[in-house]
């Protein structure tokens, strides 16, 4: 992957890797998968993960990272950028530190680098984002209030209950992507990040003149909300026509 950017997350230690691992699965998939998969992301240079109790993945996770060390993977913990969340059922004051604890003894770790709250996220908003989602007004808000944006199923959910292939079935950036020798999931991220990083790693600096940009930001803006959280147990899944 090679070296990836960070930036500094509020009195963090340690600046946040600007590409990271998402550790939620849909559908399910055993702890082992899971594992796997993990140890597969750090072989292939993803220092960033993020995690949480209600994702089910912390343990599998903390025994990746066990093996990782074993294995010389990397030299340290302190290599690795760990992000958990404080699930519902612990969003009371005297239950915050309980489940900080816990989430530590799952990943077998020391210390967290950065622990938000699952809804709401207030010092790194976590929000689904992508070219059909750009929330453009959040994004202005957040940036002129200094905070920065944790954006989520950013190539459009694809094989998820909430999400589809319409980022990467798009035909603006299968043609954009085909045009440059790229894929069409870079350019489908990269239009998130608006502008280069002068530090960006070479693999992943990649060039969107403003012509592209205007046929990108053109997109009807839609988003898919799963109503079973709201309603119960059911597949019924709404649809936003949004300007935003």
């Amino acid at each position: 992957m090679g070296v990836v950017p960070e930036l500094p997350v509020g009195s963090c230690s340690r600046a946040m890797p600007v590409i990271g691992m998402g550790t939620s699965v849909d559908p399910p998939i055993s702890a082992e998968a899971k594992k796997s998969a993990f140890l597969e992301g750090i072989k292939n240079g993803y220092r960033h993960f993020d995690t949480a109790f209600i994702y089910a993945s912390e343990q599998p996770l903390g025994e990746a990272i066990a093996e990782a060390l074993q294995l010389g993977l990397i030299k340290s913990r302190d290599e690795l950028f760990i992000t958990s969340k404080l699930g519902f059922d612990f969003a009371e004051r005297h239950l915050v530190v309980p489940a900080i604890k816990m989430s530590l003894q799952n990943l077998q770790l020391e210390y967290l680098d950065l622990f938000l709250i699952h809804w709401p996220l207030r010092l790194s908003p976590g929000v689904e984002m992508n070219p059909f989602w750009q929330q453009k007004d959040l994004r202005e808000f957040c940036k002129a209030k200094g905070i920065q944006i944790t954006a989520y199923s950013p190539l459009g959910g694809s094989r998820t209950q909430w999400g589809d292939d319409r980022v990467m079935g798009c035909d603006v950036l299968k043609d954009i992507a085909k045009a440059k020798g790229k894929t069409t999931a870079q350019y489908g991220s990269k239009e998130l990040q608006q502008g280069q990083n002068e530090g960006e790693p070479r693999n992943l600096r990649l060039v969107i003149d403003y012509e592209e940009l205007n046929k990108i930001d053109q997109l009807p803006q839609r988003k898919r909300v799963l109503l079973a959280p709201l309603l119960g147990p059911h597949g019924l899944v709404l649809e936003i026509d949004a300007e935003i």
